[in-house]
């Protein structure tokens, strides 16, 4: 009788060891299926990223070239861009002119865009040889 259970025994734990070697072997097929996506996840995490960095620069891109467009439009005709350049989210123009006058009228027209936030003189000087006007003024707009 003892035998027979020993035998009995036997053929369990033969089982079982089977059983519990091909569910080792399984978890280790998953295991290394689940460490192939880990580069997939911090690829789709980076693309996520690019993606949200692309349509930040494309819409900054839109409302920059929508900016100018109107910062130049409203120049007058006798008015000359000498230099333009856009920096930390404001607009500087060189201007070059034959009346202050132009300048005042110019501000005063900006200034009915409601967008414009503010408008900061940093130079104006006179060329008395050429009497012209060099004024040099920085734009905000409302964010």
């Amino acid at each position: 009788m003892v035998d027979i259970v020993f035998l009995v025994v036997l053929g369990v734990n033969i089982t079982l060891n089977q059983r519990i070697e091909g569910y080792q072997m399984g978890i280790s097929s998953l295991v290394n299926s689940i460490e192939g996506f880990k580069d997939t996840n911090a690829k789709a995490a980076e693309v996520t990223r690019k993606i949200a960095l692309y349509k930040k620069v494309t819409s900054e891109q839109q409302d920059i070239s929508g900016k100018t467009t109107f910062l130049i439009a409203h120049l007058p005709n006798d008015v000359l861009l000498r230099e333009y350049v856009f920096e930390n989210g404001a607009y500087t123009l060189t201007l070059e002119m034959n009346s202050p006058i132009k300048m005042a009228q110019l501000i005063a027209n900006y200034f009915l865009n409601k967008n414009v936030k503010e408008i900061v003189i940093s130079a104006a000087s006179l060329d008395a040889y050429q009497s012209k006007y060099t004024i040099v003024f920085r734009v905000s707009f409302v964010k």
